[in-house]
């Protein structure tokens, strides 16, 4: 027995969902109008949930943390749109991350603030671009004091600066370290805080390879940070299988090799 009515779903080109009424015989018209409205409710909501997921899908949260000498420690959530483009780059933020992740490396953003007329300003930053910007090519040198840097986004004297990162496996942006831990009086730390945008940057990849293998080090001695094997070992291991320094591959080798034999690390 054949129906007198058929309706076919069908998608349009653009990837929302458009809907056809294709009828056999003969319909009333009431009905005919009633199956229409239905159906063309149902494509508004399933437009609206596509937009609605696409946007949230462009946000990611960053944990912010409140400076160390306030008087209470707080911590808020701050919404981050990855569409928009770092000031410097002019390339967004989402394809800056995306790059990183391809490395299965975390990326490092940096949060700068500024005190206009209007108030205090926030800018966003690639951390790499601006650290490059402000202090010249890495390895740092005589950092001075914050406010001698101006904002790249408004050439004015910069207020604050901390830095995020954002795991690889991730989409959230967690406290990294302020400014001030880049030129502290604590040698260890600061030299650890150093090497990790070191080991993060992409543009000498032979200071990338010296910067993990020293990390390393500082893991297995716990200088600047406590002690973690496990992370030691990771980065050995990285640096051991990079083809861009072979003398500290083979150092990284070596490392890997003292760790076994003092059984800092489990080779069973």
């Amino acid at each position: 027995m054949h129906s007198k009515y058929k309706i076919i779903v069908a998608y349009d080109g653009t990837g929302y969902v458009g809907w056809v009424a294709s009828i056999r015989g003969l319909m009333n018209n009431k009905i005919y109008k009633a199956i229409i409205i239905v159906l063309s409710m149902c494509s508004i909501t399933i437009r609206a949930m596509e937009s609605e997921s696409s946007a949230s899908s462009n946000i990611i949260p960053i944990h912010i943390s409140m400076p160390r000498n306030a008087g209470v420690r707080q911590s808020f959530v701050e919404d981050f749109d990855v569409t928009q483009d770092d000031p410097i780059l002019l390339d967004s933020f989402e394809n800056l991350i995306q790059g990183k992740k391809k490395k299965n490396d975390e990326y490092i953003l940096a949060r700068a603030i500024t005190q206009t007329d209007d108030g205090a300003v926030v800018n966003y930053f690639d951390a790499h671009e601006l650290n490059r910007a402000l202090f010249g090519a890495y390895p740092f040198k005589n950092l001075e004091a914050l406010e001698k840097y101006k904002n790249p986004a408004s050439n004015l004297p910069m207020q604050w600066l901390e830095y995020y990162e954002c795991a690889p496996d991730t989409r959230v942006f967690t406290f990294m370290c302020t400014y001030a831990a880049l030129r502290g009086s604590d040698q260890n730390k600061k030299d650890f805080w150093h090497c990790r945008f070191y080991a993060n940057q992409d543009d000498n990849l032979r200071l990338t390879a010296a910067a993990k293998n020293n990390l390393g080090l500082m893991y297995v001695h716990g200088e600047g940070m406590p002690v973690d094997y496990t992370k030691a070992m990771r980065l050995f291991e990285e640096v051991a299988q990079q083809e861009d320094d072979l003398g500290v591959a083979a150092i990284a080798k070596n490392n890997l090799e003292v760790m076994k034999a003092s059984g800092c690390i489990d080779t069973k």
